[in-house]
């Protein structure tokens, strides 16, 4: 009993203890929480003699497959992936507005005494944005894990209120920079749905016409209908069905062309972590779904947001050739907002509240 009230008033302030009994290779434990509850678990004595924690019980909401390397990255650590926010350690979900349906997983998981972090939604460097005035941040989170050092400044100059720890590109293998004339072009328009705002057909319509004007090998990769997308067939152009949770035929695609032409969001960064020559679209443009309202401090990241090859700085042909022809300027922009693979154990830790930045 007096052993049992010691490690209460520890778990009040360490918010756990494992109580173990040694045994030959491994310990009989018990994993007591701050409320006092308890699960009973093995876990094996390492080389040293430490003992490891029991894995995290983690729920991950996935969005178009996105949270593949985060989940892989998670089970090479020994994690567990559960179906169950009530009894998770923690829930990863890739938004928090309320019609992306993700809060009550978090709600539970919180209310049952775990924690909730934001998982990178996709590649768009412009991610955390989406909390400067657009969407308010959701007060159960525990946090955000961001890509690279970038997001982290954007949140950092916009105020995002919570703690903002970077995992790594979870995305694609990140190939060396390729360098090669950009005659073969694969152009991937903004997808739909585009809840009835013009702009972004519109704009698809527009780079469409900019690439037939330029001397290249054309295919286009479209989600949904070409109609949809504001475009219309052309001779000699190759049009390619795609899906969005298709992330192996994303990267094939990528790795054909000499260039990719898209905007700023997942597909392009993927050119980019590829090593492929990419002009962006849209680069310092940043909106809520429906187009109806910018960020509140906008101007204080653009310079950070902004791709030094933008389809907006001039003739299209051009941009391609000056992209192709870089090793540097790019090289920049992609250590700020691709940075390194994902790192498992880093993870791990944040989400052990571990975390030392």
């Amino acid at each position: 009993r007096a052993l049992d009230a010691e490690v209460g008033a520890v778990a009040e302030v360490a918010g756990a203890v494992i109580v173990a009994a040694p045994e030959p290779r491994s310990v009989g434990a018990r994993w007591v929480l701050r409320d006092g509850g308890a699960a009973r678990c093995r876990v094996l004595r390492g080389p040293s003699g430490l003992l490891s924690p029991p894995a995290l019980s983690v729920v991950v909401a996935d969005h178009q497959g996105k949270s593949k390397g985060v989940v892989d990255a998670l089970l090479a650590e020994g994690q567990a992936i559960s179906h169950d926010p009530a009894a998770a350690d923690v829930v990863l979900i890739d938004h928090d507005v309320p019609f992306h349906g993700r809060l009550p997983m978090v709600e539970a998981c919180v209310a049952a005494g775990g924690r909730a972090f934001l998982y990178p939604h996709g590649a768009d460097p412009a991610n955390m944005a989406s909390w400067d005035g657009l969407y308010p941040p959701s007060p159960l989170l525990s946090g955000a894990l961001v890509l690279a050092e970038g997001h982290v400044e954007i949140a950092r100059r916009s105020g995002y209120p919570f703690p903002v720890e970077v995992i790594g590109w979870p995305f694609c293998a990140p190939r060396e920079r390729r360098m090669r004339e950009p005659r073969r072009v694969l152009f991937a328009p903004t997808h739909p749905p585009y809840l009835d705002n013009p702009r972004y057909p519109g704009r698809n319509s527009e780079m469409f016409r900019r690439l037939l004007d330029a001397p290249v090998d054309l295919e286009v990769r479209h989600i949904g209908a070409i109609e949809e997308n504001g475009l219309t067939r052309a001779p000699g152009v190759r049009f390619v069905q795609g899906d969005m949770a298709d992330a192996p035929g994303m990267i094939e695609q990528i790795d054909a062309a000499d260039a990719v032409v898209a905007d700023r969001s997942t597909f392009g960064n993927l050119a980019v972590a590829r090593g492929v020559t990419a002009v962006l679209w849209d680069s310092v443009e940043v909106y809520n779904n429906d187009a109806s309202r910018r960020p509140d401090n906008l101007d204080r990241y653009r310079d950070l947001l902004r791709y030094p090859f933008d389809a907006d700085d001039g003739d299209m042909w051009d941009l391609l050739r000056a992209a192709a022809a870089d090793s540097e300027r790019v090289a920049e922009w992609r250590r700020r907002f691709i940075g390194a693979p994902i790192d498992g154990g880093r993870l791990s830790s944040i989400l052990r509240g571990l975390s030392s930045s």
